[in-house]
């Protein structure tokens, strides 16, 4: 497969619409070809601005009045001239348009300040004491092992290195009052730390990103899994990184 027949699919291969042997095809592809390994990571970075940020603007004022003259002048005048009616009708026209409009803009829940410092803190320490890994490895079935022996879960460790996220290795880690896997990523000259434990009952999905310090933190929970990633990475990249450990 050439450079042609992967940037004719790598729009298909991005929303994971080919069947396994394109799909295989172009992975393989895409390992030695650093012009096509390019434009599949823009194409990943679009997909994630898409879905982070949206598409959506709040609804001007004078639209919201024109709906609502609009909605009394054409209703049947028998149901909104009662008391009350007219008014509750154009408050919930407004209240669902509001949402429609607006729940794109809607900030995201802050995250607890005590952990940002701890997790910021712990990024730091693994720089300046040369700890990032206890266990220095590129091979997921030598590291996988090796932490689910030691903590009471597997967690999931996914080789990205076609996708210009090198794996380091994995230690073992203490994050907010229990031991969890913290598995070491590098993009360039970045290094990540990407912090797994179980999520418990939380069931929340959506990232939730601070910043301390010149460090980006993100966190999500996807498949019963808390995620913690750390680094001075941009921030575009770092949710790359999330996008692609939950679709890799």
């Amino acid at each position: 497969m050439d450079c042609d027949d992967v940037y004719a699919l790598l729009d298909a291969y991005v929303d994971r619409e080919l069947d396994v042997a394109h799909d295989m095809a172009i992975a393989v592809h895409l390992q030695t070809c650093q012009r096509c390994a390019q434009q599949y990571e823009a194409l990943l970075a679009l997909q994630v601005a898409l879905r982070t940020r949206g598409t959506y603007f709040a609804s001007p004022p004078p639209l919201r009045q024109h709906l609502r003259l609009t909605l009394q002048r054409a209703a049947p005048a028998p149901f909104l001239r009662r008391p009350g009616i007219a008014l509750a009708a154009v408050g919930l026209l407004v209240m669902v348009l509001g949402g429609v409009f607006m729940w794109p803009h809607w900030s995201p829940p802050a995250l607890a300040d005590g952990l940002v410092r701890e997790v910021v803190a712990a990024h730091v320490r693994s720089l300046q004491v040369d700890h990032l890994t206890d266990i220095a490895s590129t091979d997921t079935h030598t590291l996988k092992p090796w932490l689910s022996d030691k903590l009471a879960f597997a967690p999931p460790v996914i080789d990205l290195a076609p996708h210009g996220f090198q794996l380091l290795g994995a230690r073992l880690d203490y994050l907010n009052d229990r031991a969890v896997a913290a598995v070491v990523y590098r993009r360039r000259q970045h290094r990540i730390n990407l912090w797994i434990a179980p999520a418990g009952p939380a069931t929340a999905t959506t990232a939730v990103l601070a910043t301390r310090h010149g460090y980006h933190v993100l966190h999500w929970i996807h498949a019963s899994m808390s995620y913690w990633a750390v680094s001075d990475l941009n921030q575009e990249e770092l949710s790359l990184l999330k996008q692609l450990l939950q679709y890799p």
